[in-house]
């Protein structure tokens, strides 16, 4: 929803005429609340970085009305149903002690599961999870293990929403990427069905609208059996939110959402700076056709280029015009270059020649360098 892109029917921006009733509606109604009757006082009137202890209809701010209406999308604009699940989340921070959680230690086994690297396309930061490195024996052992994977999960997700999300600028959900690659089997013990169960329910219960959509990637057999599982637990709009991708089109699934310079080099992202490069670039290459890009350079030039493809490989030729050409080697993502051997035009082959039936799409960026 950022870059400039559509407003979503429900969101600030493109709210129907009952539906910006009934936003007026919940803040009057939380206006008229009596917090410290719930165990509530003004320090804790606060949410996600945003107050709520100072709401006034007339005035309320962009980040109000988003929050706010967080809440009433997540109960189809029901303003009680709306209320009443805002009251919850906010007793639960409370009890949970979310403000406190940046001050707690948690294990490097912890610190290492997730990460948060560049934004989709529209502008939301995304998110990894990495589920190779979750030993359930060690990290989920015992109840206390378990509690303390939870606390450190949803300081995780404090985190990401306190650092790289924007209400004021229309960025307010998060894109997920779980990662099952090397996992052979998920213990389906007690106390991982514990932290799962309670993790869906913290995330579902006190973090509403806050997925834009979850990838499940280089997903074993099992994960698909779980899958199904604690889909059963979810809401439907939320699992419709979720892409279950196996070994094979994973780079597709996530170039469709994510530019390549956004993504991981470990999933085929762009990986240098994006000083001197020109943009990105995508082509789509058919069976057994060529593409040339036509570069003018000197002899103190050197000509780069980084690719990716949607899968399978694809290769590069570059060289004079007049002749000469080098052959690069078949590949599905990665960098080459070409140092000019003088003055005139270099020409940099896209070659899916030798495919007889499969069209290719690639995405690629160059640029000119002095050497």
């Amino acid at each position: 929803m950022g870059n400039g892109n559509p407003v979503p029917p429900g969101f600030l921006g493109n709210l129907s005429t009952c539906q910006e009733e009934a936003l007026a509606g919940f803040q009057k109604a939380l206006m008229e609340l009596h917090f410290p009757a719930s165990g509530l006082g003004k320090q804790h009137l606060r949410i996600w970085g945003v107050r709520l202890d100072n709401l006034d209809s007339r005035k309320a701010t962009k980040s109000q009305k988003v929050v706010l209406l967080k809440f009433l999308r997540s109960r189809d604009f029901a303003i009680d149903g709306a209320a009443a699940k805002l009251m919850r989340t906010l007793q639960w921070r409370k009890s949970f002690n979310v403000d406190q959680l940046g001050q707690e230690k948690f294990s490097k086994e912890l610190e290492t599961l997730s990460y948060n690297h560049g934004r989709d396309r529209e502008g939301r930061p995304v998110q990894y999870n990495i589920y190779s490195k979750l030993d359930p024996s060690t990290l989920l052992g015992d109840e206390k293990s378990v509690e303390k994977f939870i606390r450190w999960r949803v300081k995780f997700m404090e985190e990401t929403i306190s650092n790289m999300l924007d209400f004021e600028a229309g960025v307010e959900d998060i894109v997920h990427v779980h990662d099952y690659s090397g996992v052979k089997l998920l213990r389906m013990d007690k106390e991982f069905q514990s932290a799962t169960r309670r993790i869906i329910r913290v995330f579902g219960d006190y973090y509403p609208e806050m997925l834009s959509v979850k990838f499940f990637i280089n997903v074993p057999r099992v994960v698909e059996v779980l899958f199904n599982f604690f889909s059963m637990f979810l809401h439907p709009k939320t699992v419709s939110k979720f892409r279950l991708c196996g070994q094979t089109g994973i780079r597709g699934a996530l170039l469709e959402k994510i530019a390549p310079e956004e993504l991981p080099g470990s999933y085929g992202g762009f990986i240098s700076s994006k000083d001197g490069w020109g943009g990105v670039q995508s082509f789509s290459v058919g069976a057994r056709r060529k593409i040339n890009l036509t570069f003018n350079m000197d002899a103190s030039q050197e000509l780069r280029w980084e690719f990716v493809t949607e899968f399978l490989d694809v290769r590069f030729t570059v060289g004079p015009e007049s002749g000469g050409k080098r052959v690069c080697n078949r590949r599905e993502c990665g960098g080459e270059k070409y140092k000019a051997a003088g003055n005139g035009n270099v020409v940099l082959t896209i070659d899916n020649s030798y495919s007889l039936l499969t069209d290719k799409v690639v995405w690629i960026r160059t640029g000119l360098f002095d050497c």
